[in-house]
């Protein structure tokens, strides 16, 4: 929003601000036009498809396929992870946590802060789950929610704006590192979205909706525009910790498929980097939605404004 400052980024060695979303709380004029956004929007266009289809992990490989820089295991070019590192950290590599996503007690200290507009249903840890991306885990607290939500979030419309550096992981692996350096030094990256939480719907463009399940499950789904049916990509956002820190019927799951690690394998996987070159296209992306257990995480900033570093996470060396 124009209201909003933007943040300098600082220069090398600096410590620009690392929560983008953590200002002041919206004034009556925001939350005015954030209401006026939501209740512009023809909120029937959409619906919730009648079936979960992540039609993304069943067709075509993705380029270059035989060369192993899709899987979140993945140690292609890793003489490079700790340049990406600084650069993820904004010069201030200190700042970049490398934990364990099976780890609960990961999320304490950012959980046990107030949650300063997320609403109730919203808070806790969400699993992107089946995001060819290579992300993992997000923490909506710290985003911007601006309307008249109720406090259980089961109702209300309005806006919501999360930024892409802090409190969402990414897999330890060459693609996790460009998407975490990137998201780091782009003052744009953030999701966006007009929220009507009384029907469950939430609208980032004309092509992507998401949709409410239950308070523990919503999906994210791409059509190619207004007025087109056929889904292009689906991914499910599974709660699997909840705003008191403890683990959601998704917990089990989520920590059996990242310890099982990836279901398809053979005699070359790890050791050469062209290893998939006989995988068919299911296995290559069932793979590429096998979280790796180590994951890269900027935290949220303290009450006193210092980004947090390596302590209270635990350390994967």
């Amino acid at each position: 929003r124009a209201s909003r400052p933007r943040h300098a980024m600082g220069l090398c060695g600096s410590k620009p601000d690392p929560a983008p979303d953590a200002e002041a709380e919206p004034t009556q004029e925001e939350v005015k036009l954030a209401m006026q956004q939501a209740r512009a929007i023809d909120w029937s266009l959409r619906s919730r498809p009648a079936t979960y289809t992540p039609v993304q992990i069943m067709y075509s490989k993705p380029p270059v396929h035989w060369l192993d820089w899709w899987s979140p295991r993945s140690r292609l070019f890793s003489a490079c992870f700790p340049f990406m590192r600084c650069l993820s950290g904004r010069c201030v590599p200190q700042r970049v946590e490398l934990i364990d996503i099976t780890d609960i007690e990961v999320w304490k200290e950012a959980l046990s802060r107030p949650a300063r507009t997320a609403p109730e249903t919203l808070q806790g840890v969400w699993l992107l789950r089946d995001n060819i991306a290579h992300e993992n885990l997000v923490n909506f607290n710290d985003a911007d929610w601006v309307g008249n939500f109720s406090k259980a979030g089961t109702a209300g419309v309005g806006t919501f704006r999360k930024n892409l550096w802090t409190e969402w992981t990414r897999d330890d692996s060459c693609f996790g590192w460009i998407l975490q350096a990137f998201n780091a030094w782009d003052q744009d990256a953030h999701v966006y979205a007009t929220v009507n939480l009384t029907e469950g719907k939430m609208r980032l463009n004309e092509r992507e909706w998401v949709f409410r399940v239950d308070e523990d499950e919503w999906w994210k789904t791409h059509w190619p525009g207004d007025g087109e049916d056929d889904i292009t990509y689906m991914y499910r956002w599974l709660k699997v910790v909840d705003r008191h820190g403890k683990p959601t019927k998704h917990w089990d799951e989520f920590v059996r498929t990242v310890e099982e690690g990836l279901p398809h394998t053979n005699a070359a996987t790890g050791v050469v980097p062209c290893w998939p070159i006989p995988l068919p296209a299911e296995h290559i992306w069932r793979n590429a939605v096998t979280p790796n257990r180590k994951n890269i995480l900027v935290r949220t900033p303290t009450p006193t404004g210092e980004a947090q570093g390596e302590e209270g996470a635990t350390p994967m060396l």
